[in-house]
């Protein structure tokens, strides 16, 4: 086929050289453009109408039709190129197109729900992505959130273990209830702001003659507590303290999911185990500084966890109903909850 002799206008495929006047006006091409658009194996006229209209027809002359998987939908009023957008795959064709149009497949994938998706997502942990051998001591937990909070212990003697089904057959890390710790860096100090804080957790002792902390925080220097902490008392009681100290629902020695939001006055703050009813109470926000996180132990490097944790999300600030109840779910089936 002879490059002089295709012309695209408005869509419809006529018959007349490219160097005629009449061609720009109808189509706003230009020979150059139409010629080297046009490769010279081509030598059909549909394999040279679909060359031009893909590569430099104006999108104004061309109506997009979104028809899913409705291959007989309808043409759109008024002539034209149509591209067509489709669910379909190849080979089905919309049953109405015709020379100088063009379709695009989408393919749909679904996405699993992960804490990734989380509005000020802050740090992220989870046992399932250490890669270790069995009974490892770890030195770095990765945070996962991207945000680069890695929980980090130098000190060999003071590193967790990795258990690779200790928690619920899946794994963790365990805590000794000495002197295993973990902490974050110290990172730019939050004040005044909400926090949401899930977890994975199980203080093992049938009993405890003191607090068991799973999590805890402290100012810039790592010299004090009562930032974002979460512990097991003697009483078998989840308690969160940012500040002041809120008693919540009871807890015992086995796997829970914990969450904890600690947003100021009654009933902002709460403490809840499971899929059970939160326990609302008072936490601090103004004044109480955030700046390191700790796992194991609390900030000023006391009340040692004896337990294991397989997971944990810190948000900063509270979070959706919606969003709530996919972590929910999420930690569920992520830690084996029955």
């Amino acid at each position: 086929m002879s490059e002089g002799h295709i012309c695209v206008a408005s869509g419809k495929t006529s018959y007349a050289p490219i160097d005629d006047p009449r061609f720009e006006e109808a189509t706003g091409l230009d020979e150059a453009a139409v010629a080297a658009s046009i490769s010279n194996p081509e030598t059909t006229v549909n394999a040279a109408v679909i060359t031009v209209v893909e590569s430099v027809v104006p999108s104004s002359l061309i109506s997009t039709v979104v028809i899913g998987d409705d291959l007989a939908h309808a043409r759109p009023a008024g002539g034209g190129a149509v591209h067509w957008v489709t669910t379909e795959p190849a080979p089905a064709q919309p049953l109405n197109i015709q020379s100088g149009d063009f379709v695009s497949r989408v393919t749909e994938t679904l996405v699993e729900w992960t804490p990734m998706m989380l509005p000020n997502l802050f740090a992220w942990y989870d046992a399932n992505e250490i890669s270790a051998s069995p009974d490892a001591a770890i030195a770095q937990w990765d945070d996962l959130s991207g945000n680069g909070h890695h929980l980090k212990q130098a000190t060999g003697a003071n590193q967790p273990l990795y258990r690779a089904t200790g928690f619920n057959g899946g794994p963790c890390l365990e805590f000794d209830g000495v002197n295993d710790i973990l902490a974050t860096d110290p990172f730019t100090p939050s004040i005044g702001e909400a926090w949401t804080v899930y977890l994975a957790a199980q203080s093992t002792p049938a009993t405890t003659t003191g607090s068991d902390f799973f999590v805890g925080g402290s100012n810039n220097a790592g010299t004090t507590h009562q930032r974002l902490d979460i512990y097991r008392t003697a009483a078998n009681v989840l308690t969160i303290t940012r500040g002041a100290a809120m008693g919540g629902p009871a807890l015992d020695n086995n796997p829970h999911r914990i969450k904890a939001v600690f947003n100021g006055s009654s009933p902002n703050s709460s403490a809840q185990v499971d899929a059970g009813t939160p326990t609302s109470g008072t936490t601090n926000l103004s004044g109480v500084e955030v700046a390191k996180l700790f796992v194991g132990g609390r900030g000023d490097l006391a009340n040692f966890l004896v337990g294991k944790m397989a997971g944990g999300t810190w948000v900063k600030g509270t979070v959706s109903p919606e969003d709530d109840a996919n972590m929910a779910a999420w930690v569920h089936e992520r830690y084996n909850f029955a």
